[in-house]
């Protein structure tokens, strides 16, 4: 067994990377999925659910679970306005090097109107 026998191993340490890598995977979309349904139980809460959250007692295990929960709140908050701003911005982009095509392709349209037969002939555009 290469991973067993003392010795360096490329096999091993690819295996072992491997493995790293799916592990740090399954743990990202685990954080992703629970950040999800944070967000919408967050999204959802009424001033009367959060007042009850706020009021709940603290204990040794979950510590001041709710503040931590507000810090993360707004953290996860501003994450969202910028990735939102960030989609905007590459719509606009996009709407802007489409309406630039357009234009390009307008004007090209009528040059091209301009043209006599036999410059279009001349030019291989015929």
């Amino acid at each position: 067994m290469p991973c067993s026998d003392g010795g360096p191993s490329r096999d091993c340490e690819d295996t072992e990377l491997k493995n790293a890598r799916a592990n740090l995977r399954k743990a990202r979309d685990k954080n992703d999925l629970y950040a999800r349904l944070l967000c919408f139980i967050m999204s959802n809460c009424d001033e009367y659910m959060m007042n009850e959250l706020h009021n709940a007692p603290t204990n040794e295990e979950h510590g001041d679970a709710f503040k931590e929960l507000m810090v993360w709140w707004k953290e996860h908050q501003e994450i969202d306005r910028k990735e939102a701003a960030r989609k905007e911005k590459e719509m606009k982009v996009a709407l802007l090097k489409a309406s630039a095509q357009a234009k390009a392709e307008h004007i090209k349209r009528n040059a091209l109107l301009k043209l006599t037969l036999e410059e279009r002939e001349l030019l291989g555009l015929r």
